[in-house]
């Protein structure tokens, strides 16, 4: 009787520490696709190096089960039209891209069930980061411009501006200036001077904000307003009780001041910090002393920033606006931003830079012989987007899943020693004494056991790891260049700029033929 109950013990003691080792796969899982993201980055790969047949006709195959990642699908072929020429094969996919990464309702359930603690954040559907909606917008809002629908182009524009801002404070609107210019250009074609001049100022703003002698100005007002929000959100709190404190009401429960109507207010009310406890005054004056210290540090640092943008040259946005200019020559240079994964679960998605992959640097343009440089165009740095947004760092964390993981582990650990302890108990006094009781070890062993058991299955089932899935086929940055040419054929040879060259290379040329009275947009990307 003794040895048999060791082993019963024993047995179940094994159980549960299988199921604290081993990882458990959730019970609800979705259907397999043929293609995922992990499975597509050799089409990735081939596209990159000048095999696009192959990768087209995977990608095609792939979008026809209209899966969670039919709009990364799609924005990949985008990519790939684009660069072989077929600007409406182009189009179309990224407007089907479109529609589904800016569709709130689009997948719901799996959205739910990806934020939940043992959900998956590659279960939801992919729907992009800011910067490739941003990206996709810039695509198609150039496309139609190419194809006259000024409209639409418009739309698509302001979209991406939309997609690359954020609310916490001003310095976080969006920073992609070549949107805005974009935008304004549009408006004066459409005949709107006010719009276009509005835009204008924000592309200048844009710019300058994210200049290299204002990024570190950028970042320290954005932290300091931060911080200055906090402070304020907190004082508001305070006072929001002191005003329902204070304020009398009439029989029906409705405020007597400034009310025309039950419930309604339409007066602020003035608080009486004469009636204010001392202990609650001190907290109210120590908030509003630092508001006060941070406003004077932030207008300090927006003063420094205004005296550094009045250095800066942005000329050259002036032919945005001026449509002699009117043919944009839109160069892709290099390798998009990567995502991986960091942190004990995988939980953080870190952008990496890919941008010089190849060696390309850069591009010059000689359109009928003259030389056009980087100072002529006005330069998408797709990376910095992808790790920003309106200016302030991303940061990819699903902190809340990764400490579930980690506290279930422990307390799994935890019950499991204290079942041990139990057991071993019980075996003592057996030892010393056959005939004593022991349920009540038993019992207790057995307790804490079954919650080590469930403690596993909830630390196993929590999948914290971060969704690194991203649009792979974007170039590492743009360069948009503004040209003005007279109806009828010219040449253009698109130069690549290597690191570890001089001269540049011209491999790539064309020809295009301007017509009157119309605009067009060229794409050229440099592989």
């Amino acid at each position: 009787m003794k040895s048999k109950y060791k082993r019963s013990i024993s047995l179940f003691q094994v159980i549960v520490f299988f199921v604290c080792c081993l990882p458990l796969q959730s019970c609800s899982t979705l259907a397999a696709s043929k293609y995922t993201f992990d499975s597509t980055r050799s089409l990735d790969s081939r596209f990159y190096v000048g095999s696009t047949s192959s990768a087209i006709s995977s990608y095609e195959e792939a979008t026809k089960e209209i899966d969670k990642n039919y709009a990364l699908w799609n924005n990949n072929l985008g990519s790939i039209y684009l660069t072989n020429g077929e600007n409406e094969k182009a189009l179309d996919k990224f407007l089907k891209a479109h529609y589904l990464m800016n569709d709130i309702e689009a997948f719901k359930e799996l959205e739910a069930s990806a934020v939940s603690l043992t959900g998956s954040e590659e279960r939801k559907a992919y729907k992009g980061d800011p910067y490739e909606k941003a990206m996709n917008s810039l695509y198609i809002g150039l496309l139609l411009y190419e194809k006259g629908d000024l409209e639409n182009a418009l739309a698509s524009i302001k979209n991406g501006i939309l997609a690359d801002s954020d609310s916490k404070g001003d310095l976080y609107k969006s920073d992609f200036t070549i949107l805005y210019l974009l935008a304004a250009r549009l408006e004066k074609k459409r005949g709107n001077k006010t719009s276009s001049q509005e835009y204008y100022d924000a592309a200048v703003n844009a710019f300058y904000y994210k200049h290299p002698i204002n990024s570190e100005l950028v970042r320290k007002i954005t932290l300091k307003k931060g911080t200055r929000n906090d402070v304020a959100k907190e004082l508001n709190k305070i006072e929001e009780k002191i005003i329902k404190r204070q304020k009398p009401r009439n029989k029906v429960g409705n405020w007597k001041h400034g009310q025309k109507e039950a419930g309604v207010i339409d007066e602020p009310f003035s608080i009486d910090y004469s009636k204010v406890k001392k202990r609650t005054m001190t907290k109210i004056n120590s908030y509003k002393s630092s508001l006060e210290a941070k406003d004077a540090v932030i207008k300090g640092l927006e003063t420094e920033l205004d005296l550094n943008s009045s250095t800066i040259d942005h000329s050259h946005f002036n032919k945005f606006v001026d449509m002699e200019y009117n043919v944009l020559v839109v160069v892709e240079v290099g390798k998009g931003p990567n995502k991986i994964r960091k942190g004990t679960y995988g939980e953080k998605a870190v952008v990496l830079d890919m941008d010089n992959y190849g060696g390309i640097t850069d591009a010059q343009l000689l359109v009928d012989g003259i030389k056009k440089d980087r100072n002529d165009s006005v330069q998408v740095n797709v990376t910095y987007q992808a790790k920003t947004r309106g200016g302030r760092e991303m940061d990819s964390i699903l902190a809340g899943q990764a400490q579930f993981k980690t506290d279930t582990a422990v307390a799994a650990n935890s019950f499991l020693q204290a079942s041990n302890e139990m057991t071993n108990q019980a075996n003592q006094i057996r030892y010393s004494n056959p005939y004593a009781d022991t349920t009540g070890y038993a019992a207790a062993s057995g307790i804490f056991a079954l919650l080590a058991v469930g403690s596993a299955i909830s630390s196993s089932m929590s999948n914290p790891k971060a969704d690194i899935r991203h649009w792979a086929l974007l170039p590492g940055h743009i360069c948009v260049f503004p040209i003005s040419l007279k109806p009828g054929s010219h040449k253009i040879q698109v130069g690549r700029v290597y690191s570890n060259m001089t001269e540049v290379d011209y491999e790539d040329e064309f020809e295009i033929n301007i017509e009157a009275e119309k605009d067009r947009v060229i794409f050229q990307r440099l592989l």
